[in-house]
């Protein structure tokens, strides 16, 4: 498979010689399965395994949040970044990553399979959206003065119990913290205007879940975007993280917006700024980043912990959660019969190659072929739990701060059983388009047109002046065609005093399998 992860940064800051080892992360690289690691200024941490309860090893006066001092003397800075997500699934990963397009580190298999693939599933009907992530940067905060161990921890380290300190105490502390106000704003397309992906998006977007949950959203053809939302429409999501807003009237001033002439995407932005223009208020800031110190700078041997090490543990994450998603769509392959259920991913299949969106038509053919890919389904499933655990070794191996990630010792060559899990899924992949291009070559290029009749007598129904047949009190007249526009009249066969109510009504079938429905009955 496929890896794609972007390296933190490590930033180094000028308070004293202690601070050259300092290393920042996005706060959100601290967030699990819903839960935040318990880390504060001033707190010591374990930096395999953040969750885990350590000692404090500095004097509580020492460390008291009180005493972060802002690094340098900059103002504010207000920063907004716009991404496009073309369904649920990079959606969800654009959240997850916080529009770092990183993969935490943190153990994600203490999730549990069930979870990490429900988090990853996907959903197969286009959501666009374009996301304003909007930041007001307050900067960074550290300690000015080296915080003071407890004689208790000072001991063990002049001791040289490093294990021990370790054991006790963690590999890291929380040297700085950044504070920042976020605020999203989303734009939604307009459901009516939502299409399927065709079967070269569905083929790509199964081959990069195939190797990698990492986003990759930045919007680049701002001049598609722009064109698309203004023509479609959409709503307007509007989510604050830290300063109090009333965004009220957020959305109506968007709309108006992509009404107006130039550029939908810039006029956004630039409306964003001006509302937080005023946003300067420190106090309802939120932490955004923690800078971490590593205790080895204090003599502490055996922390073995930097950027690669980091970067081969969201690796492995990664491949994890996709193997979830695989097991989990293999899963339901196994359980139902996929090709009648529009909301798994081989019923959208089906239906966008067939282009039959009621699925009208008799596919017993298709429905025993696809049933017939049972068994390699659930060779995926096996072959991807039999690849778990030793993806889990790995991560164990790599997160030991003990150990490097270079020493041939430490390293597990799962290369060829990853590739063969990929390879088990494109091919039924592959098996899945060829049945359902076969199926759809057989059947009429049709649409489905109902007739329903409000009244309790009975109508007389003709379709561009050619009798079709009648339709009862209350009841529906279905008739088959092809795509194309239908003028329909409806002459009332019974039931009157006077004279017949006769009704006229215009339908479009404007794709094949599209379902139209016009109502017929009533005094026009």
């Amino acid at each position: 498979m496929k890896k794609a992860i972007a390296c933190m940064a490590c930033m180094s800051v000028a308070f004293g010689s202690w601070a050259q080892g300092r290393s920042s992360y996005d706060a959100s690289m601290f967030k699990l399965n819903g839960q935040q690691a318990a880390i504060e200024p001033g707190k010591s941490i374990n930096i395999s395994d953040p969750f885990m309860t350590t000692r404090q090893c500095f004097t509580s006066s020492s460390r008291d949040a009180s005493l972060l001092k802002k690094q340098g003397t900059a103002g504010v800075k207000t920063h907004v970044e716009v991404f496009y997500t073309k369904n649920e699934q990079e959606y969800q990963q654009l959240k997850s990553t916080n529009a770092s397009e990183s993969v935490s580190f943190l153990n994600t298999f203490s999730v549990g399979a069930s979870q990490a693939s429900q988090s990853l599933k996907e959903s197969m009907q286009k959501t666009e959206r374009l996301v304003f992530i909007a930041t007001v940067d307050f900067g960074n905060y550290f300690y000015p003065d080296e915080p003071e161990f407890t004689p208790e921890a000072k001991a063990l380290l002049n001791e040289g119990k490093y294990d021990e300190f370790k054991t006790r105490y963690g590999t890291h502390f929380v040297s700085g913290i950044g504070k920042t106000s976020k605020v999203t704003v989303e734009l939604i397309r307009n459901q009516s205007e939502k299409k399927e992906q065709n079967i070269d998006e569905m083929v790509a977007s199964m081959e990069g879940a195939l190797g990698s949950v990492s986003g990759g959203f930045k919007v680049e053809n701002k001049e598609e975007q722009n064109k698309n939302f203004r023509e479609s429409g959409f709503s307007v999501v509007v989510d604050v993280e830290g300063p109090h807003l009333n965004t009220d009237s957020w959305a109506d001033a968007i709309q108006k917006l992509s009404k107006a002439d130039g550029d939908l995407i810039d006029a956004v932005i630039g409306f964003v700024k001006q509302q937080l223009k005023d946003c300067q208020n420190e106090a309802d800031a939120l932490v955004s980043r923690y800078f971490l110190t590593d205790f080895s700078l204090y003599g502490c041997k055996g922390i073995n912990w930097n950027l690669e090490k980091e970067k081969k543990l969201g690796e492995i994450n990664e491949d994890y959660l996709s193997l979830c998603m695989l097991i989990n769509m293999a899963q339901d392959a196994v359980n139902t019969n996929p090709a009648t259920n529009p909301d798994h991913m081989i019923g959208v299949i089906v239906k966008e190659i067939s282009q039959q969106g009621a699925l009208i038509f008799n596919h017993d053919d298709l429905d025993a072929k696809i049933g017939g890919l049972t068994p390699e389904w659930k060779k995926v499933i096996e072959k991807s739990n039999a690849l778990i655990p030793k993806l889990k070794k790995q991560y164990e191996l790599f997160s030991n701060v003990a150990n490097d990630v270079n020493d041939p010792a430490n390293i597990i060559d799962y290369s060829a059983e990853e590739e063969e899990v990929g390879e088990l899924f494109m091919s039924i992949f592959d098996k899945i388009t060829e049945f359902a291009v076969e199926w759809a070559s057989t059947i009429p290029q049709l649409g489905l047109l109902s007739v329903v009749n409000q009244s309790g007598d009975p109508f007389n129904i003709y379709l561009n002046n050619e009798f079709k047949g009648v339709v009862n009190g209350y009841g529906k007249l279905d008739l088959q065609l092809n795509v194309g526009t239908y003028q329909v009249k409806a002459v009332q066969k019974s039931g009157y005093t006077f004279y017949e109510t006769v009704n006229y009504r215009n339908a479009v079938i404007s794709s094949i399998g599209e379902k139209v429905e016009v109502k017929i009955g009533l005094e026009d």
